[in-house]
């Protein structure tokens, strides 16, 4: 009976370590296994033992019990996907892209979601994987994170957004100047007033936005408005609910008399429409709009949205997996961007009227 009890402990132990469930945090001890189990110390001890000798587990002189994933490359790699505490269709996107690139390579990819750059989470995560794929929640990290990033025992990878100036190697999907791509579409259509509006939560990201609108201005000698009302982190909709409500304002007012509207995010961007539409203005002939970055709703909105989608991004996350199983030197430069941003051309611009 006993054998069977220290074989189960032992299969049960192997499938957590073949997940990647002790990359987290350290492994329990012989007592704080066989109490989570109900067996004796000894169960614990021999089952212990099977997994130091099958070469998963590790005892060095003197220290603590340890995975040894490392020493023998019997487990299939495993990297963390670290992620801020919020829900999108663009992180779930980023998510599941880099699910599929692993799992084609026969790895497993561990979701870790932290809530700030001094969490725990995040410094196990960065040495107890193979490798880490950091998403950010619009804060630039201190230098002092920057330097445990660097420095980390494992590689690590920042996903939509830049840190490449650090030294870590980074994929970004809307890099600065993409913007163009938009206002040159509008322009094309024979727009020459074109404002900005951003009621999105302000962060370097937002502001590379409206900098790259301000410089297409500038070189072209055109001058619109810039309507910034950003909102504090909250409810996914409320740059929403606060585009709606100023944009409505502003029309009425007659303060907003630009043919065409660049939105920093689509929530912004649906926000301006549903204002349009409230005054019985039509959307893409009264007032174009389009926004970069549609996590994938721009075909599902009513009018569609014009705007820049992400794109595929698995040739970049191979490069960077391979990067991550076999080390070394990263060769060429450290920005991963698109060859080609994919333009959505919606109903929601046209011709101005």
């Amino acid at each position: 009976m006993r054998r069977v009890k220290f074989e189960a402990i032992a299969g049960m132990m192997e499938q957590r370590i073949r997940r990647g469930d002790y990359a987290l945090g350290r492994l329990p001890s012989e007592a704080e296994l066989a109490e989570e189990t109900g067996v004796s110390r000894m169960t614990a001890r021999k089952a212990i033992q099977a997994l130091i000798e099958r070469g998963l587990l590790s005892r060095p002189k003197f220290g603590r019990l340890e995975v040894a994933h490392r020493l023998q490359r019997t487990s299939p790699p495993q990297f963390a996907f670290m992620m801020p505490p919020v829900v999108s269709e663009d992180i779930q996107a980023w998510q599941w892209a880099t699910e599929n690139v692993v799992a084609a390579d026969h790895g497993l990819l561990r979701t870790v979601v932290f809530s700030d750059w001094d969490d725990v989470l995040l410094s196990n995560a960065i040495s107890g994987f193979d490798g880490a794929f950091l998403m950010q929640a619009g804060t630039v990290p201190s230098n002092e994170v920057i330097e445990r990033l660097l420095h980390a025992s494992c590689p690590v990878v920042s996903l939509d957004a830049d840190l490449s100036s650090f030294g870590i190697p980074s994929i970004w999907q809307f890099p600065p100047g993409c913007v163009g791509i938009l206002l040159d579409h509008l322009y094309e259509l024979g727009h020459r007033d074109i404002a900005c509006i951003n009621t999105a939560p302000f962060n370097r990201v937002i502001q590379q936005r409206i900098d790259d609108w301000k410089s297409w201005c500038t070189q072209r000698g055109l001058q619109s408005k810039l309507i910034s009302m950003p909102q504090e982190p909250g409810p996914v909709d409320a740059p929403a609910m606060t585009a709606r409500r100023v944009v409505e304002e502003m029309l009425k007012a007659k303060y907003l008399t630009s043919t065409a509207a660049f939105c920093t995010s689509v929530w912004c961007a649906a926000g301006a429409i549903k204002a349009a539409k409230n005054l019985g203005l039509t959307v893409g002939r009264d007032l174009s709009v389009c926004t970069v970055n549609d996590e994938f709703l721009a075909p599902w909105m009513d009018p569609t949205i014009t705007s820049l989608r992400m794109a595929d991004p698995s040739a970049m996350l191979i490069r960077c997996v391979q990067w991550m199983k076999h080390g070394g030197a990263w060769r060429g430069s450290k920005l991963l961007i698109p060859k080609k941003i994919p333009l959505f051309i919606g109903d929601s611009t046209g011709p101005p009227a």
